[in-house]
């Protein structure tokens, strides 16, 4: 009977002690119950348990990676999975697709200087359709050829060259922004920035007549009487990378610019001036740019014939050859008559009457018409040129020439000069 109480009791405390798994507190005093009742039993000892500081993370410390690895094979991080998760702004990581280099850059220029500067372009924008340039910022710039067209050197690879003019000291170049657009109308741009710049201002003086040139050479000069006191002198002019449009000179009384042409490389002027009669010399300086000092140039004023006004003397009927060109054509037509009476040929004859006709009509008739009052008459046929007449009332003229909407007149008092074809009064 004893031993069945004893079995009772021991699986009575099994089952308690399976049921109190659940809680640490009670299977320690199920534990301890369960020693007392088997007769085991330990030393009394106190333990004195404290809580653990909480770990701080290091701040260099990074989170744990997991490392996965995809169906191709590829390895990428959990970090990865998630940025692939987050939308992307692609204008952030747009590929760059212009590339500007500076090829040639003056360090040092002077004002009204005409330069240069090289820009290399690498394009990598497929199915480009156009290129386009726009400069901007800068002050107190000209730019001499804004529409240059870039020109292709090898796959992908574009080059241009600008010509700049600096109008002071304060001058400043401009940004230059490229913009390269493809067959779909998809746009680039890149910009490069203008470099720094020694800007140099010449000193002037009545000699220094403002061109600035890598090469200058006077093809031809005429001086002839304009009245008592003054005379007038004509210079035809080629140079090299100069400001030619720019040409003048302090001593000069009246000076006028006539048919400039500017190649960019290379410029062509006709100047007039006219100067006090008791200079002996025409003399003047220009700076090479090239040399990097003053040129002077000079050459004696002879007139041919004190006794012949200037504007007389550009009248081609008064001159010897003029006389000389209508007798050869008098000539011609006289061997043309003969011809048609010996042969009796029709072409000869309609030939020697034409060119009578022709001659009488352009060469030896003067066409009059009548000036407006108030009409100016310059010396060249050019909008700036110089006007050495304003008639008071109106006049009759005889016309020597037309060119451009200017008529070349011969005045009563003998003068000769350039009129606006609207300065013609109508009948």
């Amino acid at each position: 009977m004893r031993a069945l109480c004893v079995n009772v009791m021991r699986y009575t405390l099994l089952v308690l002690a399976l049921f109190a798994l659940s809680s640490p507190l009670e299977a320690g005093f199920i534990s301890d119950l369960f020693d007392a009742i088997s007769g085991k039993k330990e030393s009394s000892t106190t333990i004195e348990i404290e809580p653990e500081p909480q770990s701080q993370p290091r701040e260099d410390s990074y989170p744990e990676k997991t490392f996965y690895e995809d169906e191709s094979g590829d390895i990428f991080s959990n970090s990865d999975l998630q940025t692939q998760e987050e939308p992307i702004d692609e204008g952030l990581i747009a590929q760059k697709e212009i590339f500007l280099q500076y090829l040639s850059y003056p360090k040092r220029v002077y004002v009204n200087e005409h330069f240069y500067i090289d820009i290399k372009a690498i394009i990598t924008k497929p199915d480009l359709k156009s290129i386009a340039t726009s400069f901007v910022g800068g002050k107190r710039y000209k730019i001499l050829n804004p529409n240059a067209t870039w020109q292709k050197i090898e796959n992908k690879i574009y080059q241009n060259r600008y010509y700049f003019k600096l109008l002071d000291k304060s001058a400043s170049l401009p940004h230059l922004t490229i913009t390269a657009t493809n067959q779909n109308q998809d746009r680039s741009q890149e910009t490069i920035e203008a470099k720094p710049i020694n800007i140099i201002e010449l000193k002037s003086d009545e000699y220094f007549c403002n061109v600035i040139a890598s090469k200058f050479e006077i093809l031809s000069h005429h001086e002839k009487r304009y009245d008592e006191k003054q005379n007038i002198v004509l210079l035809e002019i080629n140079a090299s990378m100069s400001n030619l449009e720019d040409m003048h000179l302090g001593y000069a009384n009246r000076e006028a610019l006539d048919k400039f042409e500017d190649r960019l490389d290379s410029q062509s002027i006709y100047y007039v001036a006219i100067i006090p009669n008791y200079l002996k010399e025409f003399k003047f300086k220009y700076f090479n740019q090239t040399q990097n000092q003053f040129v002077r140039v000079k050459f004696p004023i002879i007139i041919a014939d004190q006794s012949i006004s200037t504007q007389t003397n550009l009248n081609p009927k008064k001159s010897k050859y003029y006389t000389y060109k209508i007798a050869i054509l008098f000539a011609i037509a006289l061997v043309l008559f003969l011809i048609f009476l010996r042969y009796r040929s029709i072409l000869a004859l309609l030939l020697a009457l034409g060119l009578l006709i022709w001659t009488v009509y352009t060469k030896v008739l003067t066409q009059s018409v009548v000036l407006k009052e108030g009409t100016k008459i310059r010396i060249l046929p050019v909008e700036n040129s110089t006007i050495f007449y304003k008639n008071a009332q109106v006049v009759k003229v005889k016309v020597l020439h037309k060119k451009r909407g200017y008529l070349k007149v011969i005045l009563p008092n003998q003068k000769i000069g350039w009129v606006k074809e609207d300065d013609i009064a109508k009948n």
